[in-house]
């Protein structure tokens, strides 16, 4: 089997059909490496041929550590079924290469799809598949039960992660519920949009937007953003308001090669990795 041994794709190895998304596999083993500083998600450099055959499961705990959003696409690049693997343009199009202004005004996006769910027709049922698993649940016997995918916290409530100046001054305009994400993302929405009315301590708490203030609220919730990516890429992708963060357009789905998509994703992880070391 020609190419290097450890970084082909397990259609390559058994000698079956292949296509680009060979490329997609061994993109997602290095764009592995480079933020992780030469871990490889199959393991030992003379276990990997043999892990891949087998199927065995990657190990993304250390990729997880520096960016979720990566551990999330290189999980994508390595599936085994090739028809799978996203293509090169859609793997730019990830959240892991957008600014954090564009992530910012994703979870707004989101928040103003689900503001008005539950007064439309089958809005709840949307509203469940936000909530699902985003919060650990309490148990009968006081504990607190793990999310199945979660937003990063171990709390019940997203409110006790806030500062309690920022939870007062919500208490002055309306009702939050701590146990809906619904509502942690109009949160996101109406101070980023009000940012200027608010006090100038909580400012300082939170930071501008909108880098400073994205922080701020990855910080609080680290998986936030995913998560509500999952559940938009699940139940609203195709929709107009969402369309261009999901797909690309033609033009640009066939303007880029593998080669061009793994120097712009170089580069675009040179910058996720210094963040993630700063």
């Amino acid at each position: 089997v020609g190419g290097t041994a450890g970084w082909l794709a397990p259609e390559r190895l058994a000698g079956g059909r292949q296509s680009r998304a060979v490329d997609a596999f061994g993109l997602g083993c290095l764009l592995h490496y480079c933020l992780t500083g030469g871990g490889h998600p199959f393991g030992a450099r003379y276990e990997r041929d043999a892990n891949v055959l087998r199927g065995e499961d990657p190990d993304l705990e250390d990729l997880e550590r520096v960016s979720r959003e990566a551990a999330d696409l290189v999980s994508a690049l390595i599936r085994r079924d090739p028809a799978e693997r996203p293509t090169a343009a859609e793997a730019l199009a990830h959240p892991l290469w957008w600014s954090d202004a564009v992530k910012l005004k994703f979870l707004c996006d989101v928040s103003d799809r689900v503001e008005m769910e539950d007064r439309e027709a089958g809005g709840t049922l949307l509203l469940r598949e936000l909530e699902r698993g985003a919060l650990p649940k309490s148990t009968s016997g006081g504990g607190v039960a793990s999310a199945r995918r979660g937003i990063g916290i171990g709390e019940t409530s997203w409110s006790s992660k806030l500062p309690p100046s920022l939870v007062q001054n919500l208490g002055k305009y309306r009702s939050y519920k701590g146990d809906e994400i619904r509502d942690l993302l109009r949160v996101i929405r109406n101070k980023s949009n009000h940012f200027r009315e608010l006090p100038k301590n909580v400012q300082n708490e939170v930071g501008a937007p909108p880098e400073g203030f994205y922080r701020y609220f990855e910080n609080k919730f680290p998986r936030l953003l995913m998560h509500a990516y999952g559940f938009v890429k699940e139940n609203c992708a195709h929709e107009p308001g969402f369309r261009n963060y999901f797909f690309p357009s033609e033009e640009t789905e066939k303007g880029v090669s593998s080669f061009e998509a793994s120097a712009a994703m170089a580069k675009s992880a040179e910058r996720v990795a210094a963040r993630a070391a700063a």
